[in-house]
């Protein structure tokens, strides 16, 4: 097994006892009230907000194929992964062909093949992106698959009840309440919408801080179309081959969009913004 890989031989066994009936406890306490809190229960909590499926799977891996490759050193090889999905926790049940992409090749992007390889036939919890006939590991990432175990079950499991319940009263939170940034904000995307002003005011959006990403959450219900243009950000990797990536937008959303990943680093949908605004107004 790789260095960094989870160890098979405890967590995949359902842990019971004291700390189960207290976890159990913690649960039945949370589901008793409406009210989201502002902390995460998954310390992956990211990996919940960005993913459409979430769900306890046996997961079938085509080991002949997987090692073929792995001897012949492709690096970029593709193979489909199979899985009998045992619960959904978010979501719902997929086509029973529904098949996962991975690429074989060794990246700190994604499970690494050789933990692939050894949860074949085991439960475990996986994190996917769905779309039409096919599905990935939410970010590539390597925390997209996690050993089974009650624990981890019920910890994503309250994750993706708070995150719902954050979704669905994220204008009564402190997350989604007006401050003295709002309009600032508001008043250079409404430059944004005009042809000749908007230049400037994308410049200033690029210079907002941190501390104005909230303000720049609630605006993403703002459909108002703008004129066309590149909306250039600023390449910040260290090995950028351009200086800027030209991300394209045509409404104030998806320039909000852009300007919430140029300020934050992070990356989601709609509704993951709203969870990350709320649990950062509870500190993290």
């Amino acid at each position: 097994m790789m260095s960094g890989s989870p160890s098979l031989s405890a967590s995949l066994r359902p842990r019971i006892g004291a700390f189960q009936a207290a976890l159990l406890w913690v649960w039945a306490s949370f589901a008793v009230s409406a009210e989201p809190t502002l902390k995460p229960f998954y310390k992956h909590w990211e990996m919940v907000a960005k993913s459409n499926l979430v769900a306890r799977v046996r997961l079938r891996v085509p080991l002949s194929e997987m090692r073929a490759s792995s001897a012949a050193h492709q690096r970029y090889a593709r193979v489909q992964l199979r899985m009998d999905v045992q619960e959904p926790v978010k979501g719902h049940f997929p086509p029973p062909d529904l098949t996962v992409r991975f690429e074989t090749g060794a990246s700190a992007h994604h499970p690494s093949a050789a933990f692939v390889e050894e949860i074949d036939g085991h439960e475990v919890i996986i994190f996917l992106r769905v779309w039409t006939g096919g599905a990935s590991f939410t970010d590539e990432g390597p925390d997209a698959v996690v050993p089974f175990s009650a624990e981890a079950f019920s910890q994503i499991e309250a994750e993706v009840k708070n995150q719902a319940e954050i979704i669905e009263n994220f204008d009564d939170l402190p997350a989604g309440q007006a401050d003295s940034g709002d309009a600032k904000v508001r008043k250079l995307f409404d430059a944004l919408t005009i042809k000749s002003t908007q230049e400037a005011a994308w410049g200033q959006l690029l210079r907002l801080s941190r501390r104005d990403a909230p303000a720049v959450v609630r605006l993403l219900k703002d459909q108002r179309r703008i004129p066309a243009f590149a909306a250039p950000i600023p390449n910040l990797a260290p090995d950028a081959f351009e200086k800027f990536r030209q991300l394209g937008a045509s409404s104030v959303h998806e320039a909000a969009s852009h300007i919430l990943e140029h300020l934050t680093g992070m990356s989601f949908e709609d509704e993951g913004w709203r969870v990350w605004s709320a649990y950062d107004s509870g500190v993290i």
